[in-house]
């Protein structure tokens, strides 16, 4: 099963990690920010989890990647490379239902600011936060 594999092991998928890396424009503007990835273990969620944890581990970038996803045994499996990280954190939650802002482990009712990437678009998403703005 894919999913069952270490793909940051991968010398061509770090290369592809790279060049994605390289391509966003103003990728430092991510320093020192949370940045939220909804369905995390998806195939698009989880190369933009392994992309910015590579960004953290290799160039420097310094953002903590919160992992969102309804199934904290795939999550496990899939990011078990990054689990134990300070920069990782992983949060179960179905969009679907509102995001209670206190269920971020460690951040209360203070989270960091926030980017937030939507790699799927949910039916009904009722908390968006970019920096300061809160948005419906």
């Amino acid at each position: 099963m894919l999913n069952d594999i270490d793909m940051t092991v991968s010398e061509l998928y770090s290369e592809d990690l790279e060049t994605c890396l390289d391509s966003v424009v103003n990728l430092t503007a991510l320093r020192g920010k949370a940045v939220l990835i909804t369905g995390a273990t998806g195939m698009i969620g989880s190369f933009m989890v392994d992309a910015l944890m590579h960004g953290n581990r290799n160039m420097g970038l310094d953002c903590v990647v919160v992992a969102m996803g309804r199934s904290e045994e795939k999550a496990r499996r899939r990011f078990d490379n990054y689990w134990n990280d300070e920069k990782f954190v992983f949060v179960q939650h179905d969009v679907n239902f509102p995001i209670p802002e206190d269920s971020l482990p460690g951040w209360g009712r203070n989270p960091p600011p926030f980017v937030r990437i939507i790699p799927q678009l949910p039916r009904r998403c009722s908390w968006v936060r970019t920096g300061r703005r809160t948005c419906p």
